[in-house]
């Protein structure tokens, strides 16, 4: 019979279908399946330890923001973090400033989605009043942290002093910016697009 496969090979099957669909060729010559998972964390986040796989201690909903232009890509393919969007050469409007993005990449957290739990986000009426993007709600299932690698931060996870962890109760108890941060990608059976 068909046995079931583990995550890694869920994932990499799925960016397979990804660059197929984007018209790219199912694999990159430098693709090396370690390096997704094992390449793609800092040092300075590779010692915490996996988060406890518990959605209960999370809201039933969190939410993603990102621009109305970035809905028909993410209808096809997911939800994909920075990285894999970039490694994949798939097109995206980003709703963060280069500035985030680029300490985002230096704190090795270019590879996980960031989610809140909050639709107040101050980071998503910034992007609509000061970047002027039309901003689109995402709902996501948080039982995706079940099968991802996920961190988790009390504030935005960029704020200065801020240390993302493997508690969810880091981010329950947090401010309205609290972040779930999800490695990797977020298929389409967790996403609720309006």
């Amino acid at each position: 019979g068909i046995g079931r496969i583990d995550d890694a090979a869920a994932r990499s099957l799925h960016t397979m279908a990804a660059r197929i669909l984007a018209g790219l060729p199912p694999t990159r010559p430098d693709d090396d399946p370690k390096d997704k998972e094992e390449g793609a964390q800092s040092p300075r986040y590779s010692s915490i330890p996996l988060a406890r796989r518990d959605s209960s201690l999370l809201p039933g909903t969190l939410h993603h923001f990102t621009s109305h232009e970035n809905l028909k890509s993410i209808r096809q393919h997911g939800l994909l973090s920075i990285q894999q969007l970039e490694r994949d050469g798939l097109h995206f409007l980003p709703s963060s400033s280069e500035g985030s993005r680029r300490t985002d990449r230096s704190r090795g957290l270019d590879g996980f989605i960031h989610l809140c739990l909050d639709k107040e986000h101050p980071m998503a009426w910034a992007a609509f009043y000061q970047r002027e993007l039309s901003i689109a709600w995402i709902e996501v299932d948080s039982s995706i942290v079940d099968q991802r690698r996920t961190l988790y931060s009390s504030s935005n996870a960029l704020r200065s002093g801020i240390r993302p962890d493997g508690d969810p109760q880091t981010a329950v108890a947090g401010d309205k910016q609290a972040e779930v941060l999800v490695f990797g990608d977020i298929p389409l059976q967790y996403l609720t697009i309006r």
